[in-house]
Protein backbone atom coordinates (compact mmCIF):
# COMPACT_ATOMS: atom_id res chain seq x y z
CA UNK A 1 0.00 0.00 0.00
CA UNK A 2 1.41 3.33 -0.69
CA UNK A 3 1.23 6.30 1.77
CA UNK A 4 -0.81 8.39 -0.64
CA UNK A 5 -3.61 5.37 -1.31
CA UNK A 6 -6.25 5.96 1.52
CA UNK A 7 -8.95 3.36 1.04
CA UNK A 8 -11.70 5.37 2.10
CA UNK A 9 -15.28 4.41 1.13
CA UNK A 10 -17.60 6.56 -1.72
CA UNK A 11 -19.68 8.49 1.05
CA UNK A 12 -16.85 9.61 2.80
CA UNK A 13 -14.75 10.72 -0.33
CA UNK A 14 -18.42 12.61 -1.70
CA UNK A 15 -18.68 14.06 2.10
CA UNK A 16 -15.32 15.13 1.56
CA UNK A 17 -15.59 16.72 -2.18
CA UNK A 18 -19.33 17.97 -0.47
CA UNK A 19 -17.04 20.58 2.05
CA UNK A 20 -14.37 21.28 -0.89
CA UNK A 21 -17.24 22.74 -3.08
CA UNK A 22 -18.83 24.33 0.08
CA UNK A 23 -15.54 26.03 0.93
CA UNK A 24 -15.07 26.88 -2.36
CA UNK A 25 -18.00 28.62 -2.98
CA UNK A 26 -17.85 30.78 0.22
CA UNK A 27 -13.92 31.85 -0.92
CA UNK A 28 -14.89 33.11 -4.50
CA UNK A 29 -17.86 35.03 -2.98
CA UNK A 30 -15.65 36.49 -0.54
CA UNK A 31 -13.61 37.50 -3.33
CA UNK A 32 -15.97 38.54 -5.63
CA UNK A 33 -17.21 40.82 -2.92
CA UNK A 34 -13.32 42.00 -2.45
CA UNK A 35 -12.66 42.94 -5.91
CA UNK A 36 -15.84 45.16 -5.34
CA UNK A 37 -14.15 46.75 -2.88
CA UNK A 38 -17.08 45.43 -0.04
CA UNK A 39 -16.54 43.65 3.18
CA UNK A 40 -17.64 39.98 3.04
CA UNK A 41 -17.31 39.86 6.80
CA UNK A 42 -19.60 43.36 7.24
CA UNK A 43 -23.12 42.10 5.90
CA UNK A 44 -25.90 41.61 7.72
CA UNK A 45 -27.12 38.06 8.92
CA UNK A 46 -30.16 38.06 6.18
CA UNK A 47 -27.50 37.45 3.93
CA UNK A 48 -25.87 34.65 5.52
CA UNK A 49 -28.73 32.66 6.03
CA UNK A 50 -30.01 33.33 2.42
CA UNK A 51 -26.17 32.67 1.38
CA UNK A 52 -26.27 29.16 3.38
CA UNK A 53 -29.92 28.05 1.84
CA UNK A 54 -29.01 29.04 -1.47
CA UNK A 55 -24.52 27.34 -0.89
CA UNK A 56 -26.93 23.96 0.21
CA UNK A 57 -29.40 24.20 -2.79
CA UNK A 58 -26.23 24.55 -5.43
CA UNK A 59 -25.21 21.25 -3.37
CA UNK A 60 -28.19 19.42 -4.00
CA UNK A 61 -28.40 20.99 -7.70
CA UNK A 62 -24.36 19.15 -7.93
CA UNK A 63 -25.48 16.14 -6.54
CA UNK A 64 -28.72 15.50 -8.53
CA UNK A 65 -27.17 16.50 -11.43
CA UNK A 66 -24.55 13.62 -11.41
CA UNK A 67 -21.38 15.87 -11.26
CA UNK A 68 -20.05 13.53 -8.59
CA UNK A 69 -20.25 10.61 -10.47
CA UNK A 70 -18.27 11.08 -13.05
CA UNK A 71 -14.64 9.50 -13.72
CA UNK A 72 -12.10 12.38 -13.91
CA UNK A 73 -10.30 10.17 -16.96
CA UNK A 74 -13.25 9.81 -18.89
CA UNK A 75 -15.28 12.95 -19.58
CA UNK A 76 -16.90 13.40 -22.39
CA UNK A 77 -18.82 17.05 -23.94
CA UNK A 78 -21.76 15.31 -22.43
CA UNK A 79 -20.54 15.73 -18.61
CA UNK A 80 -19.41 19.02 -19.70
CA UNK A 81 -22.60 20.12 -20.86
CA UNK A 82 -23.85 18.70 -17.29
CA UNK A 83 -21.55 20.73 -15.53
CA UNK A 84 -21.65 23.84 -17.35
CA UNK A 85 -25.75 23.41 -16.71
CA UNK A 86 -25.19 22.83 -13.29
CA UNK A 87 -22.37 25.82 -12.43
CA UNK A 88 -25.16 28.11 -14.12
CA UNK A 89 -27.68 26.85 -11.77
CA UNK A 90 -25.23 27.92 -8.91
CA UNK A 91 -24.40 30.86 -9.70
CA UNK A 92 -28.57 32.20 -10.43
CA UNK A 93 -28.83 30.62 -6.54
CA UNK A 94 -26.32 32.50 -5.08
CA UNK A 95 -27.11 35.68 -7.39
CA UNK A 96 -30.68 35.41 -5.83
CA UNK A 97 -29.88 35.09 -2.14
CA UNK A 98 -27.17 38.13 -2.74
CA UNK A 99 -30.19 40.13 -4.42
CA UNK A 100 -32.98 38.72 -1.84
CA UNK A 101 -30.63 40.11 1.11
CA UNK A 102 -30.32 44.10 0.22
CA UNK A 103 -32.37 46.05 1.51
CA UNK A 104 -35.46 47.67 0.17
CA UNK A 105 -33.76 51.14 0.00
CA UNK A 106 -30.77 50.01 -1.99
CA UNK A 107 -33.00 48.95 -4.84
CA UNK A 108 -33.79 52.28 -5.66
Amino acid sequence: MHLYNFPLSRSVKLIGLLLADTAMLVIALSLAFGLLGYDFAAQNQLFYAYLSAAVACSLLVFVRMGVYRALVLYLGLQFVVQLLKAVSLATCLVAAACFLSLPPESLD
